[in-house]
């Protein structure tokens, strides 16, 4: 198992001076060296596809939760940064076969792991500086407070793996379930906004406000959030639910090789520090300076890189179940909502938009490339009808929008 803290990587000292300046003290109120993600995926026939539902009787369900937390030291003068506390908890509801099988394949993993202190009664697993918790149950006891009914074919098993060092209150622990009870996310309805290739079309909309996807972020090398939920083993690339026995393996993988494990959770934070602004960071602050963009971006990442070239960030992405669906106070002069490569996420950011009277504007590529230059087809999840759609990356779009109001400044 791993050592806590686990060193993730070096850092030079320009590094290390970001993670002091972004990362180590609260930032607008948000602990940015606290990386944490909450998932839910269950079967309904509305996700039919992707959970491979067949009829009422496919509840499987998985929660994931997890919450890291990041230092930096230096240890015989080289900087690192580290993982000092760690976090995370499964949610596994499957049919009784098939949750024996999946209990099973762990619990043969556990038995064949060297160096483990096991408390047989309680379920509890000891490793170094971590600790293993497993815990079944015939009915969860929140279904049973929210009043939840599985099929009696039903059970579940609790897993947890937890830094030593790191006590949840019961409200940390409570948190999963108490975002559950507020929804789950749908795909919504996707209308027919209009498409357009001329970015003379966007500039009577401005000055905008703009929220913030993973597209600029992408530019700096940071993947996109796909990464995190084929690493949790939420869905896959096409969006396919790790649900059952065959699929989900994060527990036996993490058991099999916790160091490469480890070095794939801290992946994300780890790109996030050692990453530099893009030319798109550096078009959206032109654009705020030029006075075309307006409030604060409203954003969906977490990886301080609008902070960094000097743009008030307000992150969308929390946990808070209180905040998990915020009310927005848009800028009084802004005539637009621009959504920068954003594919699906907080769709009621744009609801509010729209009921505020504000243009809704997507700037996206609505694709990807593959390793081997493919570039695959990836729509926009839910424009509406009155929306506009102008199809290019983030560095592309703005650059062209920039370049326009140059010419509109001549013209006029």
């Amino acid at each position: 198992m791993i050592k806590i803290p686990f060193l993730v990587t070096t850092l030079t000292e320009e590094e290390v001076a970001t993670f002091k300046t972004f990362y180590e003290k609260p930032h607008r109120g948000l602990e940015r060296n606290k990386l944490e993600g909450i998932w839910f995926r269950t079967q309904t026939e509305s996700n039919k596809a992707l959970s491979k539902w067949s009829g009422p009787e496919d509840r499987r369900r998985r929660i994931v939760h997890f919450f890291d937390e990041y230092g930096v030291s230096n240890i015989n003068g080289t900087n690192y940064l580290q993982l000092e506390k760690t976090f995370l908890y499964l949610s596994v509801s499957l049919p009784i076969n098939e949750l024996d099988e999946y209990i099973n394949k762990i619990k043969k993993k556990i038995k064949g792991t060297v160096s483990s202190v096991c408390n047989e009664d309680a379920e509890i697993h000891y490793y170094d500086d971590l600790v293993l918790k497993l815990r079944r149950y015939h009915e969860h006891p929140m279904d049973i407070q929210s009043g939840r009914k599985l099929p009696s074919e039903y059970e579940t098993i609790d897993i947890t793996v937890k830094s030593q060092n790191f006590m949840p209150t019961d409200e940390f622990l409570e948190k999963p379930w108490q975002l559950f009870k507020k929804g789950i996310r749908s795909t919504g309805v996707k209308g027919y906004p209009q498409y357009i290739t001329d970015p003379t079309e966007l500039v009577k909309y401005l000055p905008a406000q703009i929220e913030l996807g993973c597209g600029p972020s992408i530019e700096s090398n940071i993947p996109p959030l796909y990464t995190m939920h084929e690493t949790y083993k939420v869905q896959n690339h096409e969006g396919q639910y790790y649900i059952g026995p065959d699929e989900d393996d994060l527990i036996v993988s993490l058991l099999d090789n916790p160091e490469y494990t480890y070095q794939n959770f801290t992946s994300m934070f780890k790109k996030c520090v050692v990453a530099k602004p893009s030319e798109s960071h550096y078009f959206i602050k032109k654009m705020f300076d030029l006075g075309y963009f307006v409030g604060d971006v409203l954003s969906n990442n977490f990886d301080m890189l609008c902070e960094r070239v000097g743009v008030a960030e307000n992150l969308l992405r929390t946990t808070i179940p209180e905040k998990f669906f915020p009310t927005i106070n848009f800028h009084q002069d802004a005539k637009s909502l621009i959504v920068i490569g954003s594919h699906a996420d907080r769709k009621h950011v744009q609801l509010q938009a729209r009921l505020k009277g504000l243009k809704v504007i997507h700037i996206d590529p609505e694709g990807y490339y593959l390793h081997d230059g493919t570039f695959k087809e990836y729509p926009l999840e839910a424009p509406k009808d009155e929306d506009i759609v102008y199809r290019s990356t983030a560095k592309d779009g703005l650059d062209s929008i920039l370049n326009e109001l140059k010419l509109v400044s001549r013209n006029n």
